[in-house]
C-alpha cells in the first residue's frame, strides 16, 4: 500500500503545480507591461486614453511617465490608484512627440513595475480632399441635389463635421476611413457660394477647416 500512497501523493503534488502554473500563465496573459493607447498618432493637445492592467492584481499606485527623447530621464505626468483587479487608465495630451510608459513603485511586498516605452507622435491634421458635386447647375433646369464630400487626417471616427452651404450649416460625422459627406437640395435660384468643411474641436484637438470650394447656379439660355 505504501508505494500506492506515494504514487498518489506525487500525482496530487504534480496536479497542484500544474494548476498553479496555469493560474500564473493566465494572469500573465491578462496583464502586460505594454501601455495601451487609443492612438499612437495624435493631434497637438488632443486627449487620448492610455490604459493597461498590472500583473499584481491588487490596488497599487500607478504613475504615467513621459520623456521627450529615449536618452532623457522619465518625468511623472500623473498618478492614480489602480483598481483591485489591476486596471488603470489615464487621459493625457501632448503638444509634441513623446515617449510614454507606466511605472508602479514597489510597495506592500510587491516589486516595482517599469512598463514598456510607447511612442506617441504628434501629427498635423489635414483636410486631404474636399469637393462639391456638381459644382455648377442651371437654376432654371430643375437643379439636382448637391453632395459635399471631405476626407480628414488623422482619421477620427464619429468626430463631428459641419459643412457650410447656401441652405445653412449641415452636420455629418467622420466614418472609419475619415470620410464625411452631406447631400442637400440647393434650391432653384441663381447664386454662388464658397462651401467649406470643418471637423469640429474634440478632445481638446482644434477644429480644422478646408479651403473653400465654389458652387454656382445661374440662369441658362435655352
Amino acid at each position: 500500500m505504501k508505494p500506492v500512497r506515494l504514487l498518489c501523493a506525487a500525482i496530487l503534488a504534480l496536479t497542484g503545480l500544474v494548476a498553479v502554473g496555469l493560474t500564473t500563465e493566465a494572469a500573465n496573459a491578462a496583464s502586460s507591461k505594454d501601455l495601451n493607447v487609443t492612438y499612437t498618432k495624435v493631434i497637438k493637445n488632443e486627449r487620448f486614453s492610455a490604459y493597461g492592467r498590472l500583473a499584481t492584481h491588487n490596488i497599487r499606485t500607478v504613475k504615467l511617465q513621459y520623456r521627450d527623447d529615449v536618452d532623457n530621464a522619465w518625468k511623472t505626468l500623473s498618478t492614480q490608484k489602480s483598481s483591485s483587479l489591476g486596471y488603470f487608465e489615464f487621459t493625457p495630451s501632448t503638444s509634441r512627440t513623446r515617449y510614454f510608459r507606466y511605472y508602479v513603485p514597489a510597495g506592500g511586498g510587491d516589486p516595482k513595475i517599469s512598463g514598456n516605452s510607447k511612442k506617441i507622435t504628434v501629427v498635423s491634421q489635414k483636410v486631404t480632399f474636399f469637393a462639391v458635386t456638381p459644382s455648377f447647375q442651371c437654376s432654371n433646369l430643375s437643379p439636382e441635389n448637391v453632395t459635399m464630400f471631405a476626407h480628414f487626417y488623422p482619421v477620427r471616427p464619429y468626430r463631428s463635421v459641419h459643412f457650410s452651404t447656401n441652405v445653412g450649416s449641415l452636420q455629418a460625422y467622420q466614418d472609419a476611413k475619415g470620410n464625411a459627406a452631406v447631400n442637400f437640395y440647393p434650391g432653384a435660384s441663381a447664386f454662388t457660394f464658397a462651401g467649406k468643411a470643418t471637423t469640429d474641436q474634440e478632445n481638446s484637438a482644434a477644429a480644422k477647416t478646408s479651403a473653400p470650394f465654389t458652387y454656382r447656379q445661374s440662369y441658362c439660355d435655352l
